[in-house]
């Protein structure tokens, strides 16, 4: 499956979780309440997703983002984990 968008959402407990809109219009987070459950439910993050709708990662957003270190860790194991390929654009 190909990611369209990506969020950061903040978590309190546990630091930054990514957030992706696929293709097909399922949602995906790297948390182990999205990772671990099945069948797959929508977690808190990806509810904050669908109630606030933030702005996607993008150039402007990305170069104010703090701890980019640990994102671009967290969108590497999820791709990795999950098999997807990611959009180029929404990184960028």
């Amino acid at each position: 499956m190909e990611i369209e968008k990506r969020w950061v959402i903040y978590s309190e407990h546990s630091g930054n979780h990514v957030v992706s809109l696929l293709r097909d219009g399922s949602y995906a987070c790297d948390c182990l309440g999205w990772t671990m459950h099945y069948p797959r439910i929508n977690c808190k993050h990806i509810r904050e997703v669908m109630l606030i709708n933030p702005e996607p990662i993008n150039k402007e957003n990305w170069l104010k983002l703090k701890n980019k270190r640990k994102v671009i860790a967290t969108l590497n194991a999820f791709k990795e984990s999950n098999g997807v390929e990611t959009s180029e654009n929404n990184t960028k």
